[in-house]
């Protein structure tokens, strides 16, 4: 994957995510039908000051990755919610069915109900911020959810109120390959056993070798139910596709922290499925690939030494909800951007 990086400023946030201490005001509520109700905590938009530019902006729905990721990239989300509300854009979190705050249990937690949980999240957001355009974006496991949601959202409705066009997907390192991501759980689990509990059982790094079906259907504390398990072994590139009329873009690392062992390898094979996803896409003007300067480790229990909000990231992913050009914020950019 060919890329043209510049050296990260801290002068080059762009303006729209520059910070203010304006009083924010964020609702959190269940929503959803008896049984399956979910969570979601929604950012007020600001006032725009004399200014009807912030009420043409979209509004923006933030799709968690799974389990410990999400536990990782809770205070990430928290704070690109609250940068793009004091901008005027409204903004919404949720919790699928099984997991965080939702009703359920993690055994409960399946690829298509997740797919329609984003759905019924996206109806609430539009409930709540009538009349805008929306943009998605969605973490590792939980861009690869919006990817598909996008793909029932984009088609005519069977009922009820139109829908609000979804102008752009934003995904940050989708998830691709469910071998490999499984594979890449496997070995964060056992590590954390090791490294965070001191608790060494030389069984299971064989079994990560010999029979890693035995380890992969728990990550890291998160229980993975039997369907939802034989869904992510199935998962392939060619099964996330993205409607042609939505504008994609896709952010990856600019370069993939050192790891040993195999779980290194496993984050790579990651990186080079999204670059060949994207490049066989056929997607609308504007839409990107792009390598930016940050380490996030999505795994790590305890992350020591990583930042918990990358200023780089946060800028990147706020910068493109909106649509605005990276290369205009210093950020390295990829040759895979489509004009």
């Amino acid at each position: 994957m060919q890329m043209h990086r510049r050296p990260w400023r801290w002068d080059w946030l762009p303006d729209c995510l520059a910070q203010d201490h304006h009083t924010l005001t964020m609702q959190a509520f269940f929503f959803g039908a008896a049984g399956r109700r979910l969570f979601a905590a929604f950012h007020e938009a600001e006032p725009a000051s004399g200014s009807s530019a912030a009420d043409q902006l979209p509004a923006v729905l933030l799709c968690a990755p799974l389990g410990q990721e999400a536990i990782r990239s809770h205070r990430l989300l928290r704070v690109l919610g609250d940068t793009l509300a004091r901008r005027g854009v409204p903004v919404l979190r949720f919790d699928a069915f099984g997991t965080g705050d939702a009703e359920g249990v993690d055994e409960d937690l399946d690829l298509p109900g997740w797919v329609a949980d984003c759905m019924a999240a996206a109806t609430e957001l539009a409930r709540l911020a009538p009349g805008r355009p929306q943009a998605w974006l969605g973490l590792r496991l939980g861009a690869t959810v919006a990817c598909r949601a996008a793909g029932r959202w984009t088609q005519p409705a069977a009922a009820g109120l139109p829908r609000p066009p979804l102008q752009r997907l934003v995904l940050c390192e989708p998830v691709l390959h469910g071998p490999g991501y499984l594979d890449e759980l496997a070995y964060a689990t056992v590590n954390a056993l090791e490294s965070s509990f001191s608790i060494r059982q030389a069984w299971w790094r064989q079994s990560l070798l010999d029979a890693p079906e035995q380890l992969q259907q728990e990550g890291l504390g998160f229980a993975l139910g039997e369907r939802f398990f034989r869904q992510l072994q199935a998962l392939r590139e060619q099964h996330v596709l993205v409607p042609a009329s939505v504008e994609l873009q896709v952010v990856v690392p600019a370069q993939l922290p050192d790891a040993p062992g195999p779980s290194a390898s496993g984050r790579e094979s990651q990186a080079g499925a999204v670059d060949a996803w994207f490049q066989g896409l056929a997607t609308v003007p504007g839409s990107g690939l792009h390598a930016v300067p940050y380490h996030f480790d999505w795994t790590a229990e305890e992350a020591l030494n990583t930042a918990i909000v990358p200023a780089a990231l946060l800028a990147a992913m706020g910068g493109l909800c909106l649509g605005h050009a990276l290369g205009q914020a210093g950020l390295a950019r990829s040759a895979h951007v489509r004009t």
